[in-house]
């Protein structure tokens, strides 16, 4: 795993910041801020999936559908790829594709019966 080099204190700072930018709807300036401590910290897989949603909520489909294809490239668990995989459909589906976005929905699906994610189900029998 590559080094981070940038310091816990200062990752945590920035998160906060991100945080607000989301809170306050500034969501563009969350997904730079969030690309930014992505490439400081490459560890923080986090900060992928923080920066897509923020692409979502700033109406960057095109740009949320690649950051999640880009992040999905990287070795994941089960929980992260469909966390992702969930980003791609709603972003799909804001684009009216569709079909993308059921085929990435059937994908969920899978993952879930294969992982059998709590927090996905929210205790429901999957």
């Amino acid at each position: 795993m590559t080094q981070p080099l940038i310091s816990p204190d200062k990752r945590d700072a920035l998160s906060v910041l991100a945080y607000f930018y989301m809170k306050y709807d500034c969501p563009h300036n969350a997904a730079k801020l969030l690309g930014a401590l992505d490439s400081l910290d490459p560890g923080a897989r986090w900060a992928r999936h923080a920066r897509c949603l923020a692409l979502l909520r700033a109406g960057d489909y095109e740009e949320a559908i690649a950051e999640a294809g880009r992040s999905l490239a990287h070795p994941l668990d089960g929980e992260g790829r469909i966390r992702l995989l969930q980003v791609r459909v709603k972003a799909y589906w804001k684009l009216g594709l569709r079909s993308e976005a059921r085929a990435c929905r059937r994908m969920v699906v899978t993952l879930l019966k294969e992982v059998r994610v709590p927090s996905a189900s929210r205790g429901r029998a999957v």
